[in-house]
């Protein structure tokens, strides 16, 4: 064990704590833990069968992720999948897990479904989320618009405008205490997507 010293005292160094050995950013496909579906380990009563990774993304938000890999004859097992993480969406989730794995079109082969569930979001973060947004927004609409510029500054100005109004409606906004939701399946020799 390796020492070091801590106000002049000599004192066992403990390892660092598992949160804060992960990785920076969130690497779905490099988790370890997979595992097969049974009954017994969706039930809401056994959740000690489920392994879950946490893994801090940019801007410090701390996600959840649980991999697990559902056999053909265990799908409909989907619908009572305990995910506390999701807290008022955990139904919702499930049935876009359920969706997913419908159109991944498995068949008799494997599919390893991953969940991704961060905690709820600081004031910081969102804020921080939300001006990375605003700055993908102003790229993009200079962007089209600079050729514009060429004919017209107004029209450069107008098209400016009605391109950053159209993204505005399409970038989600982000809120203090929300929770961001991820689903990801994969098949290996199946057809889906």
């Amino acid at each position: 064990m390796q020492e070091g010293i801590v106000r002049n005292q000599k004192t066992a160094r403990r390892p660092f704590p598992k949160l804060l050995q992960i990785p920076v950013q969130p690497s779905i496909p490099v988790t370890r833990s997979r595992l097969k579906i049974t009954s017994y380990q969706l039930s809401r009563k056994n959740r000690e069968h489920r392994k879950d990774s946490i893994y801090i993304g940019h801007y410090g938000i701390t996600f959840t992720v649980i991999r697990l890999t559902v056999m053909p004859n265990n799908r409909k097992e989907l619908a009572t999948l305990c995910l506390l993480e999701a807290k008022a969406s955990a139904i919702e989730v499930s049935l876009r897990l359920q969706k997913l794995y419908e159109k991944m079109l498995a068949r008799d082969l494997p599919c390893v479904m991953t969940v991704v569930v961060s905690k709820p979001l600081t004031r910081k973060q969102a804020d921080s989320l939300n001006n990375r947004n605003n700055l993908i927004k102003d790229i993009i609409s200079g962007a089209v618009a600079a050729p514009v510029g060429i004919i017209s500054s107004k029209a450069e100005s107008i098209v400016e405008n009605a391109i950053s109004d159209l993204i505005s409606r399409r970038i989600r906004n982000f809120h203090s205490a929300d929770i961001v939701i991820g689903l990801d399946a994969q098949v290996s020799g199946g057809i889906g997507p």
